[in-house]
């Protein structure tokens, strides 16, 4: 088995219209059973279709089906679907919603690892500041204001990464 290449998850945006949905669909020609005289012909079977009705796949041609029946002794009838495709279709009916949520997390992430980064080089300018300040005091013809400029620096881009970590936050 190869080994698989890393998924370009921003490429992914390019998926068809979402939302998908799964949909049910008659497969009147399918005939399911042992082989013997309790086969019985047509189940459900699924599709995925985007928002604007297009068929994305379905399992029309699946060789994973697995036929589950449900009898209504009320009425005489049995219901059948493939309840493999059920399960598999309805996650990649999700999959639009799935790569949002990474697409978001992924955002948050790197605004929180600037914010970070920013209270480390606000921290690291605070310091100096203070040292600069002090350095001052003790010798006239030493100045803070280039570190004081630092500092404003760090503070302005803290506050940026600050509102990129608000902005990125859940809704």
């Amino acid at each position: 088995m190869s080994a698989q290449k890393p998924v370009d998850v921003e490429a992914l945006r390019m998926h068809s219209e979402a939302p998908w949905e799964l949909v049910e669909v008659r497969n009147t020609d399918a005939v399911y059973g042992d082989g013997g005289p309790d086969d019985r012909r047509g189940f459900d079977a699924f599709r995925v279709v985007d928002a604007a009705g297009r068929v994305l796949f379905d399992s029309l041609n699946s060789t994973a089906s697995v036929i589950d029946e449900h009898y209504d002794d009320e009425y005489g009838s049995v219901d059948a679907w493939d309840e493999i495709a059920r399960r598999n279709l309805s996650l990649a009916a999700v999959a639009p919603l799935l790569l949002a949520e990474i697409i978001e997390r992924r955002a948050r992430d790197a605004a929180v690892e600037r914010l970070i980064a920013a209270d480390v080089a606000y921290d690291l300018a605070d310091a100096a500041y203070d040292e600069a300040c002090r350095k001052e005091a003790e010798d006239d013809s030493f100045s803070a204001l280039d570190a004081r400029h630092a500092l404003d620096a760090a503070r302005e881009l803290r506050g940026a990464a600050l509102a990129a970590v608000r902005g990125a936050a859940p809704r």
